[in-house]
């Protein structure tokens, strides 16, 4: 349980950052899952996996992020880093 409120606080950590970047997401999440939308979203998604970050498109334009496990906090600074960078 202590892991899981590690995800979940990162997933907020990344939906403020986006908030702050400008990109169009949706409600404050209440776990480690995120939703950003996006013109493109399966070609924004092949954007971010060549910059080493993970969001499957789930519409044409929406992008699920989800913390997890596998995502450090260096990993996390990682993503922001370059969000913050696409939507400059």
């Amino acid at each position: 349980i202590d892991r899981l409120a590690d995800d979940h606080a990162r997933a907020r950590q990344l939906w403020q950052a986006l908030r702050e970047a400008g990109h169009a997401v949706e409600a404050a999440p209440d776990t480690n899952i995120l939703y950003m939308r996006v013109p493109d979203a399966p070609a924004f998604s092949q954007l971010l996996t060549a910059r080493g970050v993970g969001a499957i498109a789930i519409a044409h334009d929406r992008l699920r992020f989800v913390t997890h496990l596998d995502i450090s906090d260096a990993g996390l600074a990682h993503a922001i880093a370059v969000l913050r960078a696409l939507a400059a």
